[in-house]
């Protein structure tokens, strides 16, 4: 007999759709499947300008843009393996891939810039458009506005009245207009949790219907910070740790498991419902097979009560996901934890791709140079290490899900 039930009622994985590889309709219903079979039970892709528009007929790139009807064919497939599926588009800050065009420019906050204006009343007629078409095509019961990183608000057309009224203030109100002209779909929504970092004391004015998602990627002692200020304002709360995929060749689980573990057991203690386990593909060349472990860490951190044990997890990973029960998966994996540790000490940072792509010939090339040849071997040899072990696996039979061994590989 086994009794057991999750921790927490939603288990979900955040997928950037818009920067990285665009998944086909084939390859999302192969992630739902597993997704499931590790009782995830959200999915949310992070669509931005991925999603065919009829409105909008710029933003979707040709054949890399998803459908109305694949929208609807995964929504039912989804909601036929008891996954909800919340599709995320921007509403304010991170809509370069809009504004770049010289039809949206003048909504943004500064010419061909990253947010809309939000004393713009066009940027409501935008949001008012994309939302009407996700809405028919996902029929979502919780549709995502994102909300972060609006770092350009009051750097353009409404600094004045930013200098005048606030940052906070302004965000807000914004936000709460972008409530109201959505609230006629009749959908919950949801928001990323940048004001509660920012401006604690303004989450009281927030629309009470919200759902907030307190985000933040970095390992920490405790993330009371991000969630207390949501619970203390009476607002469903879910948390959203990261899987730390961006910005590197290959997930640093060293920073990843530590920061899935301390939210998820911060999340539960203060009365949040839900862990979004985030993945971003910020130079678009990130794989998501590369990130299995972290996402379904973040499964495991979400179902257990308490503080989850990621050397455990480690552990028992490769023999449920893999088959490897010689523990060959599980030493690759460290060593490209150990391999991400040398070269964020050796560079002074963890951002490993500008690093990938850097011209050796250049001053700073020259100078990451001179850092980073004294680990050269060190650092060779935990990579070598893990194609070795995953090279071991395959030979002992650990043939279970074959695309993330080339991933790692």
């Amino acid at each position: 007999r086994i009794r057991d039930w999750p921790a927490m009622r939603w288990r979900g994985v955040h997928d950037d759709w818009s920067r990285g590889p665009v998944p086909t309709v084939a390859y999302v219903k192969r992630q739902l499947r597993t997704l499931a079979a590790y009782k995830v039970n959200v999915y949310s892709p992070y669509l931005e300008h991925v999603f065919a528009y009829a409105s909008q007929p710029l933003l979707g790139p040709p054949g890399a843009a998803i459908t109305p009807a694949e929208a609807r064919e995964l929504a039912a497939y989804a909601r036929r393996l008891h996954v909800e599926l919340i599709p995320e588009q921007q509403t304010f800050g991170h809509l370069h891939t809009a504004l770049r065009w010289e039809r949206y420019s003048p909504l943004g906050e500064r010419p061909h810039g990253h947010a809309l204006a939000p004393d713009d009343p066009r940027a409501l007629d935008f949001v008012r458009a994309t939302f009407a078409e996700l809405d028919s095509a996902f029929a979502p019961r919780v549709l995502h506005v994102g909300g972060d990183e609006t770092f350009e608000l009051g750097r353009g057309r409404t600094g004045e009245r930013v200098r005048r009224e606030g940052l906070g203030p302004v965000y807000v109100d914004y936000v709460t207009r972008v409530v109201g002209a959505l609230r006629p779909l009749g959908r919950k929504l949801m928001l990323w949790g940048d004001v509660g970092t920012n401006h604690p004391e303004l989450v009281p004015t927030l629309p009470r219907d919200l759902i907030a998602v307190p985000w933040w990627y970095d390992p920490a002692p405790d993330y009371v910070r991000w969630i207390k200020p949501f619970r203390d304002a009476g607002m469903e709360t879910w948390a959203a740790p990261g899987a730390s995929n961006w910005w590197r060749l290959y997930p640093n689980l060293g920073i990843a498991l530590p920061n899935i573990r301390t939210m998820a057991r911060d999340a539960q203690r203060l009365g949040a419902v839900g862990l979004l386990t985030t993945t971003w593909d910020d130079f678009g060349e990130q794989l998501f097979e590369a990130t299995w472990s972290g996402v379904l860490f973040g499964a495991a951190a979400a179902w257990q009560p308490g503080e989850s044990d990621a050397d455990r997890f480690l552990r028992d990973y490769p023999r449920v996901f893999h088959g490897d029960t010689a523990g060959h998966v599980e030493r690759a994996e460290r060593a490209l934890v150990a391999a991400n540790a040398i070269l964020g000490r050796a560079a002074g940072t963890e951002q490993q791709e500008p690093i990938f792509w850097l011209d050796p010939w250049t001053a700073e090339g020259r100078r990451l140079a001179a850092r980073i040849v004294p680990v050269a071997a060190e650092l060779r040899l935990q990579a070598e290490a893990a194609i070795e072990h995953v090279r071991r696996a395959r030979r002992a039979g650990a043939v279970r899900e074959p695309a993330v061994l080339d991933a790692m590989e």
